[in-house]
């Protein structure tokens, strides 16, 4: 019921008029719904020989028809480039929209990385354009400090992705790790655990943000679309502080984002199989308990890959860890797409 005011000799009247009649009813209806589908045998090959016959689709319970079912290659006609052709010196033609098959941005989280895995996470993706990048590929390589202007356009000229490449640096700037796992003397400019704190959420939020803005520049590309996203992790919870809600809830906006835009979400962790025991690095002098640090370094170490773990489940991709063959890793990303 509206309401109208009036003002007469100092005194405001208050009238009540009509309800205003209902304004149009708008129905919206859901005539199509497209899903993506990769089916593997036992030993993780593609299965090509399917038809719709073979897949049973069931909404709360009630079985859905099957109207469009069609079969998409993973790679397009002449593979990838041999492993001695490097970029040539001629820019290439843009890939036509008809053309592009696959997208796939390459985050790269040195907003976490250490030293040690920027240099493995540079030899791999160097690795990745000049061997396993494939014609009708669009690749873009993002960088989580850099801002949403860091997101370059897709592309599939090799020259620009390795200029890309070189400008991966350790983020002096944001803090100063050398090794993945680092040593039980503590950090080398210690911070104090609020400080600490409010320097990992901030930076968790942050990857999560940057990841959420490359998943909305996918939304409106062909073919299949994936997000790689290279990270050393980040903890959502602490035992002295609790579970952090701002970095679970960033997550999940993030799941729920990709599984609507129809992108695959992956994680490598560049850490490699790491060893989390006594090094010639760590300084037991001033660690206190050495078992007790010890135990909570291997435990940050765990904590840290649940939110990488956690995406991957939640959007279809597969969490890749523990292994020191990041090209290969990255090649698992490739078949499984």
């Amino acid at each position: 019921m509206k309401r109208c005011i009036a003002v007469l000799l100092g005194v405001t009247l208050v009238m009540a008029q009509d309800p205003a009649p209902p304004g149009p009813v708008i129905k919206v209806t859901v005539s199509l719904v497209q899903i993506d589908a990769v089916v593997t045998g036992a030993k993780g090959n593609h299965v090509s020989d399917l038809n719709a016959n073979d897949f049973e689709i069931l909404q709360d319970g009630r079985r859905q028809t099957i109207t469009h079912f069609t079969y998409v290659p993973g790679s397009a006609p002449g593979g990838a480039a041999p492993a001695d052709r490097r970029p040539s010196a001629v820019p290439q033609a843009p890939l036509r929209r008809e053309d592009a098959r696959r997208a796939i941005a390459l985050v790269v989280d040195d907003l976490t990385l250490s030293f040690e895995s920027v240099l493995q996470v540079r030899e791999a993706l160097r690795k990745f354009v000049d061997e396993q990048m494939q014609a009708g590929d669009l690749v873009a390589i993002v960088r989580t400090s850099a801002g949403m202007g860091a997101l370059q356009q897709f592309t599939s000229d090799k020259r620009r992705l390795h200029a890309a490449i070189e400008n991966l640096r350790l983020n002096m700037t944001l803090r100063l790790r050398l090794n993945s796992i680092p040593p039980l003397s503590g950090q080398l400019f210690p911070a104090d655990i609020e400080t600490e704190r409010i320097r990992n959420e901030s930076f968790s939020v942050g990857t999560l943000g940057a990841v959420s803005f490359v998943v909305r520049a996918l939304r409106q590309l062909p073919g299949r679309k994936a997000v790689l996203l290279l990270s050393d992790g980040f903890r959502t919870w602490t035992p002295e502080e609790g579970i952090h809600s701002r970095i679970t809830d960033a997550m999940r906006r993030l799941a729920d984002l990709a599984n609507r835009s129809a992108v695959l979400l992956y994680s490598l962790d560049p850490r490699g199989l790491a060893d989390t025991g006594l090094t010639a690095a760590d300084d037991t002098a001033t660690a206190g308990s050495v078992r007790a640090a010890l135990k909570r370094r291997r435990d940050d170490h765990l904590d840290s890959r649940t939110p990488l773990a956690y995406l991957a489940a939640e959007t279809g991709g597969l969490f890749l860890r523990d292994t020191n063959d990041l090209p290969g890793a990255v090649r698992r990303v490739l078949d499984d797409q």
